[in-house]
């Protein structure tokens, strides 16, 4: 500097940050908005299904910073939370995580979903899932096509004495469950 009347210059500079913008998916493109409900449909009860959630950053500026996804007030469920693979999101990034949940019984099953960030108007961003638990319901037939209602009789009629005879019985699964 050549001005002999100031040193330094001073000068005080303004702005706003901006943080991203969270989105979370399932499937992934398929937007689950804040506070809203995604209803995940049948599974099997006692059998653990994989829900996996797609988290987009879609700011233009702006990081992401995700805080510990958690999922609690469980009904007729258990869900093992396994964390999103990365914490922090450029604008534009993706990560994703998995929920294993699994029906305990036949019955409506729901938990709440929340991801904390720093996300100015979405934190943290709720999610509540729905679904149904099917239990476990088998249909005889015999022959193929022809259903044995639980405890009727297959009569055979007259049989000789000694004389094997093969009867094929079909066992279907209707529920899914195991």
């Amino acid at each position: 500097n050549c001005d002999s009347s100031e040193s330094s210059y001073d000068i005080n500079v303004t702005g706003t940050g901006s943080a991203g913008d969270i989105q979370i998916e399932r499937p992934s493109g398929t937007t689950k908005n804040d506070g809203s409900t995604d209803a995940v449909g049948n599974m099997a009860a006692g059998v653990s299904t994989p829900l996996v959630y797609t988290v987009r950053n879609t700011a233009g500026l702006g990081n992401i910073l995700l805080g510990v996804l958690t999922a609690d007030t469980f009904v007729n469920c258990s869900v093992v939370v396994n964390q999103p693979l990365t914490t922090t999101l450029i604008p534009g990034a993706i990560t994703t995580f998995q929920l294993d949940v699994t029906p305990t019984t036949g019955a409506a099953f729901s938990f709440s979903l929340r991801l904390p960030s720093n996300d100015a108007n979405e934190n943290p961003y709720d999610i509540s899932v729905t679904g149904t638990g099917l239990a476990g319901e088998i249909e005889l037939e015999r022959p193929s096509g022809t259903i044995r209602a639980d405890g009727s009789t297959d009569t055979q009629g007259t049989v000789t004495s000694g004389v094997l005879i093969p009867l094929v019985y079909t066992v279907r699964n209707l529920a899914g469950a195991n």
